[in-house]
């Protein structure tokens, strides 16, 4: 007896072991084709139709026509299909309370995230993905819940150690990145960053960028939630009108600085190449209209994350330190300026580290560690300001 329960045990785990594999490549798959056609769509909006018409992005009307016609078109989908996707924070705290994802409403969450995004949001994709690949794999479980294999992978659950649970999530991750990296955009995770070679006092230089990420990342949290009180009676009456004015808000911006609209991920090549041609003053400005714009979207109710477009502010923040100090490396500077931005506003500095570990080479993991630490520390220290003057 206590042999055929040996053997169920093992073929439980090897089981769950086949279905965090298959679950992983699942995820990147899906991860790659929804950035594929929110690509295709800003190619469309973004590139192609401004060529047809032979103006420019920056100094037109067209950036503002075009996000103008977005909120339109997302104001209505919003009404019609309802707030879909919520962000992460929201996603994961209903999987705190219900023990599973939202997998009712893929189809919302993929129609408004692929208008959102495509007409220029100044947001990521990873809200929208959080939705439908954990929505899939919730989906996924409660149609195998009367099988063998969950049975059998429920009742070790119980029992099994931490470690293991954490081999199974490390094997779902690292299938998926692979799937990505093979069929994903090229050069997805590639800054072109400029050479680096580590020095141990860049560990003490790297505050200096720290702390100016520091202090946008604190601005950035400042205008989300002053703008957020400004437009969240609006969300709730009358959508509709919050998203056009965000559109248009941001049309005017991006007319301003095409780098407004987007993630942000695809502007930070231009931050490593504007490095020797801009003034400190630049990127200060440019950090500032990226923190405008990705608070703006989110107040009036576009879909998105914020995890990009945090990284494009603290990246061009840190330039901009490195421009006024020449004797920091512009690689160094935009690291820990991206590290420290995007750990002060999510206070996990573990999360804000894995996440960077992908942009840049081992050589910076030192200095990255200890900003993204010290950024959380003086984030959990600085809310109680931050939530009194926001009040």
């Amino acid at each position: 007896m206590s042999g055929a329960r040996s053997i169920g045990m093992k073929f439980s785990y090897a089981s769950l072991i086949s279905y965090s594999l298959a679950l992983g490549l699942f995820a990147g798959l899906v991860t790659t084709g929804f950035v594929f056609i929110i690509e295709e769509v800003q190619r469309l909006l973004w590139t192609n139709l401004p060529n047809y018409l032979g103006l420019s992005i920056k100094g037109s009307f067209l950036p503002i026509l075009v996000c103008g016609i977005g909120g339109v078109v997302l104001g209505l989908l919003l009404k019609k299909l309802g707030s879909y996707p919520p962000t992460i924070e929201q996603a994961l705290a209903n999987f705190k309370t219900t023990k599973k994802f939202d997998y009712k409403h893929i189809g919302e969450a993929f129609i408004i995230s692929v208008v959102s995004l495509g007409f220029g949001a100044s947001l990521g994709p990873e809200a929208a993905l959080t939705t439908i690949v954990c929505g899939f794999a919730t989906l996924i479980s409660i149609k195998l819940k009367k099988k063998a294999l969950l049975r059998f992978g429920s009742e070790i659950d119980k029992k099994l150690p931490k470690y293991k649970r954490n081999i199974l999530g490390i094997i779902a991750g690292v299938s998926g990145l692979l799937v990505f990296r093979l069929y994903g955009s090229s050069g997805y995770f590639n800054l072109h960053l400029n050479p680096y070679t580590f020095k141990f006092q860049d560990v003490l230089l790297s505050l200096i960028p720290a702390f100016v990420g520091i202090f946008f990342g604190y601005i950035y949290l400042y205008s989300e939630r002053g703008l957020d009180k400004i437009f969240k009676s609006y969300r709730k009456n009358n959508i509709v009108f919050s998203v056009i004015i965000g559109g248009l808000g941001l049309g005017i911006l991006a007319s301003m600085q095409p780098l407004a609209i987007f993630s942000g991920h695809e502007g930070l090549n231009s931050i490593v190449a504007g490095y020797s041609s801009e003034s400190a003053i630049y990127f200060v400005v440019l950090s500032c209209i990226k923190v405008i714009a990705t608070t703006l979207c989110l107040a009036t109710g576009w879909k998105g994350g914020r995890f990009f477009p945090i990284m494009f502010i603290g990246a061009s923040a840190g330039t901009a330190a490195s421009v006024l100090l020449p004797s920091i490396n512009p690689t160094l500077a935009l690291c820990v300026g991206m590290g420290a931005a995007l750990s002060f506003v999510l206070k996990r500095p573990v999360v804000s580290l894995v996440l960077l570990m992908f942009f840049f080479p081992i050589n910076l993991y030192l200095p990255l560690l200890v900003v993204c630490f010290m950024a959380s520390y003086v984030s959990k220290k600085l809310t109680p300001y931050l939530a009194y003057y926001t009040k």
